[in-house]
């Protein structure tokens, strides 16, 4: 199935260009972007999802943004990213619903039947579609392989 799924072309046009990247994405579906896409499905796309995308992106990393305090010795790129992070946090929790109030950065969308997220980057945050709603995460969430 990988070979459908994930083919052999590593001109970049399927989201790699080698065989450790294409190893990486399938490995990245299984464990992380096909549960979350899941996740939201299961709660009818009322739910809301963001995007770090911060270099080098790796899970886990955007902890340091969420603890971020501005005399920290955290590996923060970017305090403008960290305290939007925050902002979203905090607003979730106080009202159970995402806004902001940081200038510049959009209303944060519910996730919805089009996949929407916040992908959060270093120097610009804005909404796009989850790249996890796909058609390969849909297969993996038929649980059709175990």
């Amino acid at each position: 199935m990988h070979g459908v799924l994930y083919p052999r072309i590593f001109d970049g046009s399927q989201g790699y260009t080698d065989w450790f990247t294409r190893y990486v994405l399938i490995n990245s579906d299984i464990i992380f972007n096909c549960q979350a896409h899941a996740l939201s499905k299961a709660r009818n796309n009322d739910t809301y999802g963001y995007l770090f995308d911060v270099a080098p992106a790796l899970h886990g990393q955007d902890i340091d943004y969420t603890f971020f305090v501005d005399d920290s010795l955290a590996e923060v790129v970017s305090m403008d990213t960290a305290h939007t992070l925050q902002d979203w946090i905090v607003t979730f929790m106080m009202s159970g619903a995402l806004s902001t109030a940081v200038p510049g950065v959009p209303e944060f969308p519910f996730y919805g039947g089009d996949g929407q997220i916040m992908v959060l980057g270093a120097n610009s945050t804005v909404v796009a579609k989850d790249p996890a709603a796909n058609s390969r995460c849909d297969w993996w969430n038929k649980a059709l392989h175990i």
